[in-house]
């Protein structure tokens, strides 16, 4: 796949992006608690916006979309109102990060997320790993930490696992920790050699097991994970299995039961198709993205 073909398979989703932009609103929710629910799918949007920045890929397009976000979320006043009411939602710092790096700045907010993070309260919450990850990077990326020093130990792949066990819970936890202590590819010394080792091994097997099992969602994520670590030579052909799927239905589906809490209640078939499947697109467009800085590199494994 070259670069024109990895664009028009961008263009196919971004079209869709924007044909749903309305359905990544967290206004759609009637409740609070919905809204706060709602938080997950534009949350999920602004993230590839980033990437899509970072890598130099309808750079403009992304930004214009994050402006739409950061207008949505009430200049970041609704961010603010959030950890006033919930306090062990600190994880929207991680949303607000994302904000603030590309130039989009809320100076309460900011102030409210440093008192926070510094409270006895955010230091006892107990999180699965990667979720402390993608904290504490967002806490060390907007100044409020002095440094990013993951406890590898404390990571899944760490403890290198019987490869054939790995699930849809356990490969979550596998590429997410890649995402954030690579920050997305462009850190990779902070990997153990043998952790690295094994998951390169490994990656195709999962790649393939996730494929049997229709889900495109962990599939394009192992995808972005071999991309962050350097990209197996096999990312070729795999690649070209995403662009047969978009190509087909215009989006990238998500598994069977995708979306299933944000669906609770929903039934409007339309919203229904874009909670089931946005995700999984999203993560195709960031799949992308890593993909593209890949062409032409010589270190693939």
């Amino acid at each position: 796949m070259n670069e024109s073909q990895l664009n028009n398979n961008v263009d196919i989703l971004t079209k869709w992006i924007d044909s749903n932009k309305k359905n990544f609103s967290h206004l759609n929710g009637v409740t609070e608690e919905d809204k706060l629910k709602l938080l997950k799918p534009i949350g999920e949007l602004v993230l590839c916006c980033d990437l899509m920045i970072r890598n130099n890929l309808k750079k403009d397009w992304a930004l214009i979309c994050m402006e739409w976000a950061w207008e949505e979320l009430e200049k970041g006043e609704f961010l603010k109102k959030t950890i006033l009411a919930r306090p062990s939602l600190i994880m929207v710092c991680s949303l607000y990060a994302t904000f603030h790096k590309n130039g989009f700045y809320n100076y309460k907010l900011l102030k409210l997320l440093e008192y926070n993070v510094n409270s006895s309260y955010t230091l006892a919450m107990q999180y699965p790993y990667w979720r402390r990850l993608d904290l504490d990077l967002a806490f060390y990326e907007i100044g409020l930490s002095t440094e990013f020093s993951p406890n590898f130990e404390s990571t899944w792949s760490f403890h290198q696992p019987e490869p054939w066990m790995i699930d849809n819970e356990s490969g979550y936890a596998l590429t997410h920790e890649v995402f954030y202590i690579t920050k997305f590819g462009e850190l990779l010394t902070l990997i153990p050699k043998k952790s690295l080792e094994y998951i390169k091994r490994w990656l195709p097997v999962w790649r393939t097991i996730f494929l049997k099992d229709d889900n495109f969602d962990i599939y394009a994520e192992l995808l972005m994970t071999s991309a962050c670590i350097g990209g197996d030579k096999k990312l070729l052909s795999d690649y070209i299995i995403i662009e047969n799927e978009i190509k087909r239905f215009g989006f990238l589906r998500g598994p069977e039961h995708g979306g299933k809490s944000l669906c609770e209640g929903v039934t409007s078939k339309d919203r229904i198709l874009f909670l089931k499947n946005y995700h999984t697109t999203l993560v195709g467009v960031m799949a992308f993205c890593l993909y593209k800085r890949l062409i032409g590199n010589e270190y693939l494994f």
